[in-house]
């Protein structure tokens, strides 16, 4: 039941099975990583506001929870609270430019599912 649940959950929206094929689903992926990490640069350059962004876009960008290259995704599903965690400027890098990565260390990532907004409020060596 919960397999079923999530599949049909709206992180799942831009999926290969719910395009009409693989070329819409690459269109569809490429639009929704550009709002995705145009979403957190805007948080980047204005810390601790709420920015809004897309369930789509969020899941394109930073994947289902668990290590990934950038650094840590958590998830505490009964807030529908994500947290991305970025240590470096080396896990920055893995999505955003050299130039946005410069002089941040570190990042912390809040993202609120429900509704569709996340918060950059940590920055620093």
């Amino acid at each position: 039941a919960l397999h079923e649940k999530r599949v049909a959950s709206k992180y799942n929206k831009a999926a290969l099975a719910r395009c009409k094929d693989v070329a819409d689903f690459r269109v569809k992926t490429r639009e929704n990583m550009r709002k995705g990490r145009e979403a957190v640069r805007k948080g980047l350059q204005s810390m601790g506001n709420r920015i809004k962004l897309s369930v789509e876009g969020f899941t394109a960008v930073f994947g289902a929870p668990g290590t990934h290259g950038y650094g840590e995704h958590l998830l505490e599903e009964e807030r529908g609270l994500h947290t991305i965690l970025m240590d470096s400027k080396a896990d920055m890098a893995q999505i955003f430019t050299k130039t946005l990565a410069k002089g941040r260390g570190r990042a912390r990532i809040r993202f609120y599912a429900q509704e569709e907004q996340c918060v950059v409020d940590k920055v620093g060596i």
